[in-house]
């Protein structure tokens, strides 16, 4: 893992985040800010800003085409997140907003 990164999460300005072992907060938990979860583990943290990502969230796909939809759709990170086996996605051309779901083959799906 890069011990620094810029993130798209990060849309009005490119902050730069550090990767720490362990979060920096007394409770020793952190607050993902693009799934909302909470991690005590490694974590890309913005000491500006102080907002986290966990290094899952800081290496998902930022954008996805589907066979159902004619236009890229693209990570959300704005939007509320899904549930857990479910990232949002919207379509920047006509604002059509999906969850892309892995099932339990494997298999992704769109979820209107």
């Amino acid at each position: 893992m890069p011990q620094q990164i810029t993130h798209p999460f990060d849309e009005k300005e490119r902050v730069l985040r550090t990767l720490l072992p362990t979060p920096i907060y007394s409770d020793g938990v952190f607050n993902c800010g693009a799934c909302m979860k909470h991690g005590n583990g490694f974590s890309y943290h913005c000491r500006d800003c102080k907002t986290d990502l966990q290094t899952t969230c800081s290496s998902k796909p930022l954008v996805h085409t589907h066979h159902s939809h004619p236009h890229q759709l693209v990570l959300s990170f704005s939007l509320p997140p899904g549930p857990t086996s479910s990232e949002t996605f919207i379509c920047r051309l006509c604002n059509w907003v999906t969850e892309i779901v892995l099932d339990s083959t494997g298999f992704l799906f769109l979820k209107e």
